[in-house]
């Protein structure tokens, strides 16, 4: 089930992907963190997705890493946004 968080009006959602291209020891594992952000703008529903490029045979550190760099990437946004 995917992990879900709301940081500053946008919800950041964690989809844990099976790595296939390192090998794998455990079939639970390890995950990569994609990440599904979902905000609203001018009334229109908008969205961006990217996997990071990350690996962790724990599915929770993945998560935590997916909610992190989802942060990251709003807080940029934002930045950006304030410059124009």
């Amino acid at each position: 089930m995917p992990v879900s968080e709301t940081y500053r009006g946008y919800r950041i959602q964690i989809v844990l992907v099976p790595d296939q291209i390192r090998p794998r020891n455990r079939p639970s594992g390890p995950w990569i963190p994609e990440v599904r952000i979902y905000w609203k703008e001018n009334g229109d529903e908008k969205h961006h997705v990217f996997r990071v490029d990350y690996s962790s045979k724990r599915e929770r550190e993945a998560e935590n890493v997916g909610i992190a760099r989802g942060k990251t990437w709003v807080d940029q946004r934002e930045v950006d946004k304030a410059k124009t």
